[in-house]
């Protein structure tokens, strides 16, 4: 089987996570919950036409009432996740959410272990251990809590807690939820939003393209997951905050003490170790 096609896909979606800084940067005009409005509202548009030409037959019939209220909960932490990131974004938090991001695949082995009874490894169990003590000393020694960075954590990691009770894929998923979403979001552009014709056409530009700079990538990376084994997608998820990172240490020239590095030193050691145990594993 040939697996460059894939790679390059799964490359290529985080690579566009991991520059997406730049994108909701350009946005800072504007209201955070406005741009996740159109987010979400755009990103809904473009998968149901995606669904349209590919799947049409299974499009009908997500919008039934059993599908719609077993999504409910995983919609809003969905929305929870995307706004919490683009407002530390624009808020000159960019290192913080590269954090989040190193935290979420092992505050989601946490809550695995929590709420589904899985069983940690010791490895896993030092990961989760050097995670918190990451946190902690964020805490400790810069007396600020990182509320970024656990926010995005936990949000995608509840995220996907209800999205393993569900049995739809996940572009069927994203489409029920964007749906679910869209309805008071749709609502809130024509009551608040900004008049797209009287603002800077850049600015309605990237308002309207940002349900392409989301659907793409998770377009992509499902591509890539159907084909790929999971130890190399599991290595090559870094990519994205690792950008994260750099663009907000190197080009936006965030903020970054000795003790914050020290805290990043900690989680990457969590998260080489969490990969390795995933890679011996498969």
């Amino acid at each position: 089987m040939n697996l460059l096609r894939p790679f390059l896909a799964a490359v290529a979606a985080f690579l566009i996570w991991g520059f997406l800084p730049f994108y909701w940067k350009a946005l800072k005009e504007i209201n955070a919950l406005e741009v996740l409005a159109y987010r979400i509202v755009m990103t809904f548009i473009l998968l149901v036409v995606y669904q349209f030409f590919t799947n049409r037959n299974t499009l009908i019939k997500l919008f039934n009432t059993i599908t719609l209220k077993k999504h409910v909960i995983s919609s809003i932490f969905l929305a929870s996740n995307w706004l919490i990131y683009v407002w530390g974004v624009v808020n000159n938090h960019i290192i913080e959410c590269s954090l989040g991001y190193y935290l979420t695949p092992l505050v989601s082995v946490f809550l695995g272990g929590l709420i589904f009874k899985e069983q940690f490894s010791n490895i896993q169990k030092i990961s989760i251990i050097l995670a918190t003590l990451s946190v902690v000393n964020i805490i400790v020694s810069l007396k600020i809590i990182p509320f970024i960075a656990i926010g995005l954590a936990f949000s995608f990691s509840m995220y996907s807690v209800f999205r393993k009770k569900s049995n739809l894929s996940s572009i069927d998923g994203l489409t029920v939820e964007s749906f679910l979403l869209s309805i008071p979001f749709a609502t809130y552009i024509f009551t608040y939003g900004s008049n797209l014709i009287t603002i800077s056409p850049t600015i309605s530009f990237l308002l309207l393209f940002s349900g392409v700079v989301t659907a793409t990538p998770l377009l992509l990376y499902v591509y890539s997951i159907r084909e790929l084994p999971l130890s190399t997608v599991g290595m090559l998820q870094y990519i994205g905050p690792t950008l994260m990172f750099l663009i907000g240490l190197f080009y936006y020239k965030e903020s970054f003490s000795l003790m914050y590095f020290l805290s990043f030193l900690i989680i990457w050691l969590a998260v080489i170790l969490f990969t390795y145990e995933s890679i011996k594993n498969r």
